[in-house]
């Protein structure tokens, strides 16, 4: 009996290593930026031919994809058929939002249908937002030339809303991306490789895997540029030893969305490992990069000599 006993520990310390080997990955975890809300926590698995999600009763195909991307506007089809898995996110987020909206219309008694379920059940999550007299003055003194001349203290009300309205819209975005941590997706491994290969020659992906510390801004060239400026300063000074990328979101507003840009200015700091390290959604200036970069532990130099 002895032996047997030890026998039997021996094959389950043999049958081990190749069992978590073979466990699912998630999506992030073989494509960390590829998707920004609620394909990150997805399964990679093998599923039918054509499909490539599912989500209890709800599957999203090939021809789905083919579908939405012909539904967007014209501006951005382009953008969008290069990254087809923004696509597929956005459309497993819409299912699996009105999926709950019915069912939280149907607990509470509500009469909505559609899109009016599915806002009403999304604002329902979403606490009432407080926005501080430092946060209002901050967004002031960003933004005051939208003001017309106007002083703080004359439009402060108006101020206060306009952030409100803009922190109520992050949450509600939060809260639909988390839709991933509260069903369980699948989506095809055998879709994802190829999409993977090809993201990894985007412009981020590229600075982002190349071993050196990178920055990346995303922002606009025109009436509101404020970041194009250090951009220029920051790669030329630092050429040597740290990336620098700037993305028009007029022209890559997709891209930006993968990236969760919705609001600009955003730079993005990444280690020389790739990972994000810090995000900043204000403009920042050549000083302020500069000295978070050394808070970071990212030793600059000057003009590519070690600090």
């Amino acid at each position: 009996m002895k032996m047997l006993g030890l026998l039997a520990v021996l094959a389950l310390l043999w049958v081990s290593p190749a069992t978590a080997d073979e466990a699912p990955k998630t999506v992030a975890s073989v494509y960390p930026s590829i998707c920004a809300g609620a394909l990150r926590d997805a399964l990679l698995s093998d599923l039918e031919d054509g499909v490539i999600a599912e989500c209890e009763d709800i599957k999203v195909t090939v021809k789905d994809i083919k579908d939405e991307t012909a539904k967007s506007p014209e501006y951005t089809r382009e953008q969008v058929r290069k990254y087809p898995v923004h696509v597929l996110e956005q459309t497993v987020i819409k299912r699996l939002i009105a999926k709950e909206a019915r069912d939280w219309t149907k607990k509470n008694g509500k009469s909505a249908a559609g899109d009016a379920a599915a806002s009403a059940h999304v604002s329902s999550q979403v606490l009432e937002i407080s926005v501080t007299d430092a946060e209002a003055r901050e967004f002031y003194a960003e933004h005051a030339n939208m003001f017309g001349g106007a002083s703080f203290e004359q439009i402060k009300d108006l101020v206060i809303n306009v952030v409100r309205d803009e922190k109520t819209s992050d949450a509600q975005d939060r809260f639909k991306h988390l839709v991933g941590k509260r069903h369980a997706i699948r989506v095809s491994s055998s879709w994802m490789r190829p999409q993977g290969e090809k993201w990894s020659q985007n412009p981020v992906e590229k600075a982002r895997l190349s071993g050196r510390p990178t920055l990346v801004v995303f922002s606009v060239i025109g009436c509101c540029d404020r970041m194009r400026p250090v951009v220029e300063i920051v790669r030329g000074k630092y050429a040597d030893t740290l990336n620098v990328v700037f993305v028009n979101i007029s022209e890559e507003e997709v891209l930006s969305s993968i990236y969760g840009v919705s609001a600009i200015p955003v730079e993005i700091f990444y280690d020389a490992n790739g990972r994000e390290v810090f995000r900043y959604r204000r403009a920042m200036s050549v000083k302020d990069v500069v000295e978070k970069f050394k808070e970071l532990g990212v030793a600059l130099g000057t003009g590519g000599s070690s600090e």
